[in-house]
């Protein structure tokens, strides 16, 4: 956070879609978001970007928030991380969950094939998989995979460092709803982020983020209701002209070393992604 300050201009997200449509990006510009609206948002990160005098911007499923619920892919990392079984079958599918190892890599493998089934369908194996394995399904409030409060999110607005946009009301992947169904999630979370807020929602960020997780659809309902900005986690730099509704983002890990960290503030890793596919396209 110290470099980013040092070497950047760091504002809310809001005021860079402004300079961005207004073509005002007169120096480089950072915006830090948040996805999904987990507790730590406000225990870790929020006193660090309060000392520092950061802005942020942070995007909650609002449906999770001020439950004892969490989005589907933290409860299946919890229920496979506290689980005694050893092993696990979903879909047809055998997964060892006997070490910590096996554990990581079944996470991610059945997260990547779960996110492509029908939002409620996923749901449905989440609690099957919950009774296979024994676990709890409400979320310790000491649990890294708590969702913010009412009051967490209240102090954080009253700071004026942080602002909050919607990420739809359950972390349904809009472009497998349909028309009903998209509309449901999209303005019921614009809506209750308002409440929560007592301010305007003009924010949104798409779940998942991929280039097929959003549609037309789902922009043109955003752009009817008033979103000035909706960001994807397709990764590269914004720049004046683009559409306001496909924002890029780097996304950043705990995993991730400064020195990639560093290589995607200055968008070394994109250009040479992007040059590499422009060579290879160009000798087809």
């Amino acid at each position: 956070m110290n470099y980013l300050k040092n070497s950047f201009r760091v504002v809310r997200l809001s005021e860079a879609v402004h300079l961005l449509k207004n073509d005002q990006l007169t120096e480089p510009t950072v915006a830090i978001t948040f996805d999904d609206g987990f507790m730590n948002n406000y225990t870790l990160a929020f006193p660090v970007l309060y000392e520092l005098g950061i802005p942020a911007t942070i995007f909650l499923t609002t449906g999770l928030i001020d439950t004892d619920n969490t989005v589907w892919f933290t409860k299946l990392v919890n229920m496979i991380e506290t689980t005694n079984e050893q092993s696990l079958t979903v879909n047809g599918r055998h997964f060892l969950i006997d070490t910590p190892a096996n554990k990581f890599a079944s996470s991610v493998e059945m997260q990547a094939f779960l996110k492509a089934m029908p939002h409620q369908k996923l749901l449905e194996e989440i609690e099957r998989i919950k009774v296979r394995l024994g676990c709890e399904s409400s979320i310790d409030k000491s649990s890294p995979f708590r969702m913010l409060d009412a009051h967490a999110i209240n102090e954080m607005v009253v700071s004026g460092l942080i602002e909050f946009g919607a990420h739809t009301h359950n972390h349904a992947i809009l472009s497998y709803l349909d028309e009903e169904h998209k509309l449901f999630e999209i303005e019921n979370s614009i809506k209750a982020v308002s409440n929560l807020t007592g301010q305007p929602c003009i924010l949104f960020a798409y779940p998942n983020g991929g280039q097929d997780d959003y549609d037309s659809q789902a922009m043109h309902m955003l752009e009817s209701i008033g979103i000035q900005g909706a960001v994807t986690m397709v990764s590269g730099p914004n720049y004046y002209g683009m559409d306001a509704l496909q924002l890029r983002r780097y996304g950043i890990g705990c995993d991730l070393s400064f020195q990639r960290f560093t290589a995607n503030l200055y968008h070394f890793i994109w250009l040479v992604k992007t040059l590499d596919a422009r060579r290879f396209f160009g000798r087809q």
